[in-house]
């Protein structure tokens, strides 16, 4: 996904109506695909955008500076350098390790995507190729390390986002990782439960100046004066999106402009007006007249909406789209305390090492200094007088509450981001096992909190995709996965038979990883309980052949309930030898 974004994904017939065109010159690119008209003016469009850019400006700044300073501290920069130079800038990084710590535990693994439809047969069959398909789109696209750099983002710059559109040379859609920081946004806007609130989002671009002149041909010589003919040298521009509208402009200038590509318009077709006799209807000239016949476009959302995603909202107001504080920013005061402490036990540790008080009327400097050389090299010291004239200094020890503070300020961070010792895998706070569940259940409560926003920004993303397929998957598109007994397995859909409406959203819980400990004890439990069967059993257990060993146990039961104990298998037919001696007849496995 670049520059492209907006011509390159018009290539659904759906979208092509009569107009100037807009032409992407390499064949290798693109091929030419009309632009759609715009009622509104360059001029008009211009003045707009410059407002909103005039409205951003004036809202940034406060906010650039709170995620330069979230950034900072999560690298472990926590003094300026100046500060850093002048004395020992001893970092105790514990907000990296909380952050990081944080991130897998929300986004785990990948969603896994809950399709309905109504209860009929063919929408039965297609909410499971679309469930399959956009488990496919996970898989490819690495959606978790997608969730996840995101709720990175969200941490450090208190907004994280993602973009979508279609890569022509994968010919399938492409979900991209963005930083707000390269977004103009309705600072009057708030992004919540129901998402991004504003009319409008601005994203500035770079790009080289000839490709920027293949898509914008009407801007070749603006742009060659502007670049003194270097065409290779970069320009920025941005590009505008609004629910109906898809625009760029450079400086003074709109550089081209089309409607929302992602979306299925509705199709006037003009055919035959009959009568109720069944004749062709004439017009006044005697001419056969034709009426006019609107298609409705298929679509899943119900309208045009921007192609960004954003994820915030937990710690939002509603006052503007950034959240209002960040986890970092709560416990930066902490972090400020550990790294002093820090400082100090480092110069107490120092200072305990002492020094030498030498008698001036036995050492000269140059003595002393060897005095002290001997003393660290565990040499002899000679003098008149003996330990008269040498007497060695020791520091004071710190009291032991600063190091019980330090332990504190580390605890207080650990209880903002809900990450305790024990989830991190460190020496646990507490020696009893109640204790230590007790706080693992207390990570895993703040973790849920997060969650829930995360899973929402999963199905987001999940319903953008089912958008995107209905919009270009106007030839069969295949995807392979894992199916029954864990063989691949090709789905092909093409959004003809994307019929109906479906329900798109993201199974609960299946962002949060389970390990296979975990796993095997639920299966097990399950067994013993009588709610599981011995297939499912073994499939949970990760056996190597489940289904050789619940045939296996379906006949040694099969035994038991025949009254004999069977000690072993012997023999290449399959014998079992029992215990009373009796030998049966062999067994097929």
């Amino acid at each position: 996904m670049g520059l492209w974004d907006g011509f390159l994904s018009l290539g659904a017939k759906v979208n092509k109506v009569d107009g100037d065109d807009v032409r992407i010159s390499d064949g290798d690119i693109g091929d030419r695909f009309p632009a759609l008209k715009i009622e509104k003016s360059d001029k008009e469009l211009l003045k707009i955008a410059k407002a909103w850019q005039k409205a951003w400006e004036g809202y940034k700044g406060k906010i650039t500076k709170r995620q330069e300073k979230n950034k900072n501290y999560w690298l472990g920069k926590h003094f300026e350098e100046a500060v850093a130079e002048k004395r020992n800038a001893i970092v105790d990084n514990r907000i990296f390790t909380d952050v990081e710590t944080l991130i897998p535990i929300v986004a785990g693994q990948n969603p896994e995507p809950l399709v309905l439809a109504d209860n009929s047969e063919s929408g039965d069959d297609l909410a499971g190729k679309v469930a399959k398909h956009l488990a496919y789109q996970a898989d490819t696209q690495k959606l978790k390390l997608i969730i996840q750099q995101s709720t990175r983002n969200w941490m450090l710059d208190l907004i994280g986002v993602v973009k979508y559109g279609w890569d022509i040379v994968e010919d399938d859609i492409e979900t991209k990782i963005l930083s707000v920081r390269k977004l103009i946004l309705d600072p009057d806007a708030t992004i919540g439960v129901r998402g991004y609130t504003g009319g409008y989002v601005g994203e500035f671009k770079k790009e080289r100046a000839d490709k920027v002149i293949r898509g914008f041909p009407n801007m070749e010589k603006v742009i060659t004066e502007k670049v003194g003919g270097e065409m290779w040298t970069e320009i920025e521009f941005i590009e505008w999106w609004t629910a109906d509208v898809l625009f760029w402009t450079f400086r003074e200038e709109v550089m081209g402009k089309i409607k929302n590509p992602h979306w299925n318009y509705d199709e006037d077709q003009s055919v035959p007006d009959f009568d109720e006799a069944g004749f062709q209807k004439l017009d006044s000239g005697g001419e056969p007249q034709d009426k006019i016949i609107t298609t409705p476009g298929k679509n899943h959302f119900k309208t045009r909406r921007m192609p960004y995603t954003f994820l915030a909202g937990l710690f939002n107001t509603g006052e503007h789209p950034h959240d209002d504080t960040s986890l970092i920013e709560q416990v930066i005061p902490q972090q400020d305390l550990i790294n002093k402490r820090q400082r100090q036990l480092d110069k107490n540790a120092d200072q305990t090492n002492g020094g030498l008080v030498l008698d001036s009327n036995v050492f000269t400097k140059e003595q002393g200094a060897q005095a002290a050389n001997a003393l660290r090299t565990g040499g002899a010291i000679l003098a008149p007088g003996g330990v008269a004239a040498v007497k060695r200094e020791t520091g004071t020890p710190l009291p032991s509450f600063i190091t019980q503070t330090l332990q504190d300020y580390r605890a207080e961070i650990d209880n903002i981001m809900g990450i305790h010792a024990t989830t991190k895998g460190e020496a646990p706070q507490t020696k009893t096992l109640g204790g230590q569940i007790l706080l693992e259940q207390a990570d895993k409560t703040r973790a849920s909190s997060i969650t829930v926003w995360v899973e929402q920004f999963a199905d987001e993303i999940f319903n953008w995709w089912t958008q995107l397929m209905y919009v270009y998957y106007d030839v069969t598109h295949t995807a392979a996965i894992l199916g029954e007994e864990k063989k691949e397995e090709f789905i092909a859909l093409i959004n003809d038979d994307m019929i109906g409406k479906l329900l798109v959203s993201v199974k609960e819980g299946s962002m949060i990883p389970k390990d296979p400990l975990t796993k095997r004890g639920e299966a097990i439990d399950l067994w013993k309980a009588g709610a599981l069967d011995p297939l499912s059993l073994f499939v949970a257990l990760d056996h190597p052949d489940p289904k050789a060993a619940a045939e296996r146990l379906f006949q040694h039961k099969k035994l038991e309930a025949s009254g004999y104990a069977a000690t072993g298998i012997t023999g290449e037919g399959g014998e079992v030898s029992m215990a009373d001696g009796v030998t049966p007849p062999p067994v097929a496995i």
